[in-house]
């Protein structure tokens, strides 16, 4: 399944939210899929908490240790189609 993902930052009012966009090709074309990963104060916590992101056999793993994020594989295939 060809597909990418990345961590953005929003600015809001107290600082930032981290999000993470997810791009796969679907049969209509390239879709997209965002979802929230938690409000951090800075950019630099951004990266400390977000910045790791690895693909796996059982699906998409963003974040370390208390902070991780997963999207299952099988949730990422099913969207795709």
């Amino acid at each position: 399944m060809p597909a990418k993902a990345s961590v953005t930052l929003v600015r809001t009012s107290s600082g930032y939210v981290a999000e993470l966009t997810f791009e796969a090709m679907t049969t209509y074309g390239p879709g997209y899929k965002s979802t929230r990963l938690g409000p951090v104060a800075s950019r630099s916590e951004a990266i400390e908490k977000w910045a790791c992101l690895h693909w796996r056999e059982d699906g998409l793993h963003v974040g370390s240790e208390t902070n991780e994020c997963f999207l299952p594989k099988s949730e990422l295939e099913d969207w795709s189609r």
